[in-house]
């Protein structure tokens, strides 16, 4: 079985097992709260309706169903089918529509020039070759498109302390709570030698890739100064809380900083075609 194949055998049983919520106002999962946050930044960058938008990678596709309940024409790309499975359920229970597209995000089954938003979120990171991602990204976007993307690469930030004091949470709660041993140790495992691929680029080495792959005005900024914690639903909820309540510390982190670029969870990276590029 070739990397490739273990990838989608991995994300496919991810998806699975991943409930379906909907319910934006009052977030159960935090990485929703985290999207609405993000789907902000992103509300200042947007075309004029209509417009055409990908989400390459697309996942649970929130941040495409929050653009398609907007009026945008939303279309979505992953090459795990129980992604997409999930993606269509959401976009069901929010009666909106969108085009759900089985492809490999490094050949994109699109004619050049196609959409005026291409973004992708937490997806780049996954690959030994951003380049080549970025590159048909910005191929199918039209000269003077919009692109973003989210990126979570392997490196020390505010993510690893995250990592920490979750592991510190789940490990008595599955040894002595649920008595399951097992269960505690596989949480190491999950936490910090997870299945997935992921690279260490830095930002300037994402910066490279996308102005080589022909994008202009270029800004990567650090996001996500506050962790995600994986804990047990109910803490999780009363979490969600709190970020609500210390949400000015993600304002006042959010920039292209040092410090923001190094604490942050996650990079927020822009660009724009370049019109002479075709």
């Amino acid at each position: 079985m070739n990397d490739k194949k273990k990838q989608k055998e991995f994300w496919g049983n991810f998806w699975q097992s991943t409930p379906i919520e909907s319910n934006f106002d009052k977030p159960a999962n935090q990485w929703i709260f985290f999207d609405k946050i993000k789907f902000q930044y992103l509300s200042d960058y947007l075309p004029q309706k209509p417009a055409k938008t990908l989400e390459v990678g697309c996942g649970s596709a929130t941040i495409s169903l929050l653009l398609s309940k907007k009026g945008y024409q939303t279309t979505m790309v992953d090459f795990a089918d129980n992604a997409l499975l999930v993606a269509k359920r959401r976009f069901q229970l929010q009666n909106t529509t969108g085009k759900f597209v089985n492809a490999d995000a490094q050949a994109l089954p699109f004619a050049d020039n196609t959409f005026d938003l291409v973004m992708s979120f937490g997806l780049l990171e996954h690959f030994e070759n951003p380049q080549k991602t970025i590159s048909e990204m910005v191929r199918v976007l039209k000269p003077g498109g919009r692109f973003f993307s989210d990126i979570i690469t392997k490196r020390f930030s505010v993510l690893t302390v995250g990592k920490i004091i979750s592991f510190l949470i789940r490990f008595p709660y599955h040894l002595i709570i649920k008595f399951n041993p097992a269960k505690a140790f596989w949480d190491y495992r999950d936490l910090f030698k997870p299945d997935f691929y992921e690279n260490s680029f830095s930002s300037g080495m994402y910066e490279k890739f996308m102005e080589k792959g022909g994008l202009l005005n270029v800004k990567i900024i650090g996001f996500m100064p506050l962790p995600p914690l994986y804990v047990p639903p109910w803490m999780e909820k009363i979490y969600i809380r709190v970020l609500e309540k210390f949400t000015w510390i993600s304002e006042f982190f959010t920039n292209s900083s040092k410090l923001s670029l190094f604490w942050c969870v996650s990079w927020i990276a822009f660009g724009i075609k370049n019109e002479n590029r075709d």
